[in-house]
């Protein structure tokens, strides 16, 4: 058969070529006979869900999504009045809530637990025991009764405070306090040092402890052999050389108000060789009970003054 033959018979099988499109092969090319192209990108292969969740990070879930938190109610208030009781009793609350709020005293010009600094003016008033040690080889050691009025400032300040709710209670409160000291004849005596209370509770009437001491030295005096403070020899009283002494006293009251005092007081001799005879001085001392109040009440300050008074005039030396 001649080639005219054999390319009509081909023909005939597999069609009519079209120009410019070469035929598609029947088969494709092996793996082998394809190049990898080394610009083409990589793609990723699937991964397992922990490495997943690894690769991803921490997936933050919602309040509202999650299954064991509990649901919060929908506005204020987010406590209940159980929840409020357990509150009061944890924390010793009174279980009702008191709807009107104490004010302080006299812009705390007045000791109350709900003021923080306090300036006051103290007066006392109280009955004495007086003591001098005399010469032992002359047997002159003397004691007589008599009375004490003082007069103090106090400057306080919080040490130890207390807070339930909106309201902060003061419980112990610390600072200096100075001030005179009389007694019978015209001896008047300074004293500066430091006082110091402490409330047992935070109403109005709260029982406190007060503890004061302090540093006395004598700046007034009569000379010997004359009338008290008030008498007829008050034209003599003037600055006097003075020993030192010390005094402390403990109070107990209710709520500022007042307290009943019971205290005692040592000044030490003047007895050096080199203090003229005339100015030398025994020791002394007293022990005292009476009632220290603030004077803005009056009453404490009227009995201040009337000791005071009726010392110089009434108790001989």
């Amino acid at each position: 058969m001649s080639s005219v033959g054999l390319f009509a018979v081909w023909t005939a099988v597999t069609g009519p070529a079209t120009a410019g499109e070469p035929a598609e092969p029947r088969t494709p090319p092996p793996p082998a006979a394809v190049q990898a192209d080394p610009d083409a990108a990589v793609p990723r292969l699937p991964l397992g869900e922990a490495e997943q969740a690894a690769h991803e990070g921490p997936r933050y879930v919602r309040a509202a999504e999650a299954p064991n938190v509990p649901k919060a109610r929908p506005g204020p208030p987010f406590y209940d009045e159980a929840d409020e009781a357990t509150f009061r009793e944890r924390f010793g609350l009174s279980p009702a809530p008191s709807e009107k709020i104490r004010r302080v005293r006299m812009r705390c010009l007045v000791a109350d637990p709900l003021c923080g600094i306090t300036v006051e003016v103290q007066a006392l008033s109280a009955y004495a025991l007086r003591a001098r040690q005399g010469s032992v080889a002359t047997v002159n050691a003397r004691t007589w009764n008599s009375a004490r009025a003082q007069y103090d400032a106090w400057v306080l300040f919080p040490a130890v405070v207390r807070t339930r709710g909106r309201i902060r209670y003061n419980v112990l409160s610390i600072g200096p306090k100075g001030g005179v000291i009389a007694s019978d004849g015209a001896d008047v005596w300074a004293n500066f040092g430091l006082a110091m209370r402490a409330f047992f509770g935070t109403g109005a009437w709260a029982p406190h402890l007060e503890v004061t001491g302090a540093l006395a030295f004598r700046i007034a005096g009569r000379a010997e052999g004359t009338d008290g403070f008030f008498g007829a020899g008050r034209a003599e009283v003037g600055p006097v050389r003075s020993p030192a002494g010390f005094t402390m006293d403990v109070g107990f009251g209710l709520g500022g108000f007042g307290s009943i005092v019971v205290g005692g007081q040592y000044d030490s001799p003047m007895a050096r060789e080199e203090i003229p005879e005339s100015l030398r001085v025994p020791a002394a001392g007293m022990f005292y009970v009476g009632f220290r109040g603030n004077i803005m009440w009056g009453a404490p300050a009227a009995a201040a003054i009337g000791t005071h008074v009726l010392a110089g005039r009434l108790v001989s030396r």
